[in-house]
């Protein structure tokens, strides 16, 4: 039987893969932000599977959140205090709620919270199992990709994440709040359109060309160097930095990477890159590919930062282009132990780590590699037949 969900576009929900990770921490920060401009109503989801008065952690506890009358009790938080609920009261939210339910009563316990509480607010809510009954407009997942001992109710709905935050890779969560927007005409959430300035852009520019006997760079499309014209596709998109390795000079008012191990090939070039990049996530490209929408790959990127991999790589027509995909950028210290003392493929990397295969339907003329004579050459006659 297919499983009913309640829809609630304007609720953003915050999971965990663990205990004491900082799902408060986060709720707090997005009730600062948009406490000045909207209704905040803060929701605590406890979900009892036992009715032995047992903590719901699998400790002893204190019974308080499994010792209820009928099915589901939900009050009202009234008093600040250190508790999770009064924490989030004294963030600023107008109003915050405690729900204690039998995971069979989660439907309809939030059936009845929807209908006691404003129709023109923004929710936040803390939960995991709650996402097996209610779709929100954003759901947010705070895990450790290094974790081996994640909570089933994580994993249930794991996959269900519009953005899963590695705490590895994020120093400062407050920039987790920036990802999510309010669509001011519903209060529905949506992640940012301008996802890419919480990416770095690292383009390859250090090939040796064999196959086309000059340096791909420096060839010219449009009046402009193949290099130029990622980098300014790159800086349209506000890209958070734009790092360019291997190249020998500086464009674009930017200071290109050398490889500080040298003769490694790709990885060589993104082990370095990615040491320096600014931003937990890199899209990483090929400098060969000069008609690349960058715009194109958005999807991508949502992609990935909601897959437990540490690196999505687009495919298509079944191929895979590790060139053209978004890495983790701490994958540095993986690819470090691999080129330490010998070159490797790219995709030697993914061996232990895996990846994450994202299927392109879009324009594949976009993703045109030029890599020989010929290829330049019906790349120029485009230009030809265009005009």
């Amino acid at each position: 039987m297919e499983q009913s969900y309640l829809y609630i576009p304007n609720m953003l929900m915050i999971g965990s893969s663990m205990r004491n990770i900082g799902k408060t921490t986060l709720a707090s920060l997005f009730v600062d932000k948009w406490k000045d401009d909207f209704p905040i109503i803060a929701l605590k989801v406890t979900t009892i599977h036992t009715k032995d008065g047992k903590c719901h952690h699998g400790d002893d506890g204190c019974g308080a959140c499994t010792k209820i009358d009928g099915d589901y009790v939900i009050s009202e938080e009234n008093k600040i205090s250190n508790k999770d609920t009064g924490i989030l009261l004294s963030k600023g939210a107008n109003k915050v709620y405690w729900i204690r339910a039998f995971k069979d009563s989660l439907f309809t316990a939030m059936d009845e919270f929807m209908n006691i509480i404003p129709k023109n607010a923004i929710i936040i809510c803390e939960s995991n199992s709650l996402r097996k009954y209610v779709k929100p407009g954003i759901f947010i997942m705070m895990h450790k990709k290094n974790n081996e001992n994640i909570k089933k109710t994580a994993w249930d709905v794991m996959d269900k994440a519009d953005i899963l935050v590695d705490l590895s890779l994020f120093n400062d969560t407050y920039k987790i709040t920036d990802m999510v927007k309010v669509n001011n005409d519903d209060l529905s959430l949506s992640l940012t359109d301008d996802i890419f300035k919480f990416f770095s852009l690292v383009i390859l520019a250090g090939g040796k060309s064999s196959r086309m006997g000059i340096d791909k760079a420096d060839l010219t499309y449009n009046s402009e160097s193949f290099l130029e014209i990622l980098i300014k596709k790159g800086m349209a998109s506000s890209f958070s930095d734009i790092i360019v390795s291997g190249y020998p000079k500086d464009i674009c008012s930017i200071t290109p990477v050398v490889d500080e191990i040298k003769e490694r090939g790709p990885l060589g070039g993104l082990y370095s890159s990615f040491k320096i990049a600014k931003s937990p996530y890199s899209l990483v490209l090929s400098v060969d590919v000069p008609k690349i929408n960058i715009d194109a790959l958005i999807p991508m990127a949502k992609d990935h930062i909601k897959s437990n991999k540490r690196a999505t790589l687009l495919c298509k027509n079944g191929k895979v282009e590790p060139l053209i995909g978004i890495y983790d950028t701490n994958l540095y210290k993986d690819i470090y132990e691999i080129i330490k003392d010998k070159s490797a493929f790219v995709l030697k990397l993914f061996e232990d780590t895996g990846y994450n295969a994202f299927d392109f339907h879009g324009d594949e003329e976009i993703l045109t590699n030029i890599n020989t004579p010929e290829d330049y050459k019906n790349l120029l006659g485009d230009i030809y037949d265009r005009n």
